[in-house]
């Protein structure tokens, strides 16, 4: 059972493609992942979309569901947007030996996200589950060996915890049978985001899914736009200041570079602290998404 990997890139995108070819060639990954021509929905004349926003949620799907058909039936596929960053510990987890001893494993298992904007409900455990598998953030943030190598993963279930966000997932050889029926019996819900689906199928137990903790890829806040031009598909996906807080967890959740500002704990300087700045953080911005839940709630 061999492992190979596809990132999902529009042409017009040369920016994207480069950024992520330069981590491949940098990660000695090259051999592993192939770049994959996205359905680009601004080209699309054979449908009729009410917006701008409507066309392209469209062709991301078709995007997702078109990698995923034409990789090889009995392989293990990474699945990833080309807006993403790899976790320098990436190459040492999810490589074919290791993910093919978790597929014989867990033969029930349809897909593993390496990545996803959680439920608020969930951030506690994750963040603890990343700060356990990541020590060296927890030197001081003045010593040199303070890193974001990561020790190992959790696997957690999927169910109640992912969210949205498609930016970065493996398919099992059970999951693309599976995937390629939910996909053909919801062709008619063509409108429907990926992630939407994901989250469905999720929820019902259509799919199972895991989620490795901490997150092994994942796309920096605010480097490149969206290629989806949400403020035309008629309302944004969630509360804008939601959304901010939720990405910004997920990318504390990263298992590298966050670059989120988060401060220091408050330890002396040059002794290992009691929590890293990241986990602190996270935890922070929880506390903020709760409470605005309780005062939603009235």
């Amino acid at each position: 059972m061999k492992l190979d990997g596809y990132y999902i890139n529009l042409g017009r995108s040369h920016e994207r493609r480069q950024s992520i070819d330069a981590q491949l060639e940098r990660l000695s990954l090259t051999h592993v992942f192939a770049r994959f021509p996205a359905v680009d929905g601004a080209a699309e004349t054979e449908q009729i979309f009410e917006s701008a926003g409507a066309r392209s949620v469209w062709a991301c799907r078709r995007s997702h569901e078109q990698v995923i058909a034409q990789s090889a039936p009995d392989t293990i596929t990474i699945v990833l947007e080309d807006d993403v960053e790899f976790s320098e510990g990436f190459g040492r987890i999810v490589t074919e030996p290791v993910m093919r001893g978790f597929v014989a494993e867990n033969p029930s298992v349809d897909m593993v996200f390496l990545d996803c904007c959680p439920y608020v409900a969930s951030m506690p455990q994750l963040l603890a589950e990343a700060e356990r598998h990541l020590p060296g953030r927890r030197q001081s943030p003045a010593s040199a060996e303070r890193n974001h190598e990561p020790a190992s993963v959790s696997i957690l279930d999927a169910r109640d915890r992912y969210a949205y966000c498609a930016a970065a997932y493996v398919v099992t050889p059970r999951g693309k049978e599976r995937l390629t029926a939910l996909f053909r019996a919801s062709a008619h819900a063509d409108r429907t985001p990926i992630d939407s689906l994901f989250l469905g199928w999720i929820a019902s137990g259509e799919i199972n899914a895991r989620i490795f903790v901490p997150f092994l890829v994942s796309p920096p806040l605010d480097v490149f736009e969206s290629t989806i031009p949400y403020d035309t598909v008629g309302q944004p996906p969630v509360d804008v200041q939601e959304n901010r807080w939720v990405s910004t967890v997920r990318r504390l959740l990263f298992a590298g570079e966050t670059r989120v500002e988060s401060g220091s704990p408050g330890q002396p300087p040059g002794e290992p602290v009691r929590m890293s700045s990241e986990y602190a953080a996270g935890m922070a911005l929880y506390e903020q998404l709760r409470l605005m839940y309780l005062e939603q709630r009235g």
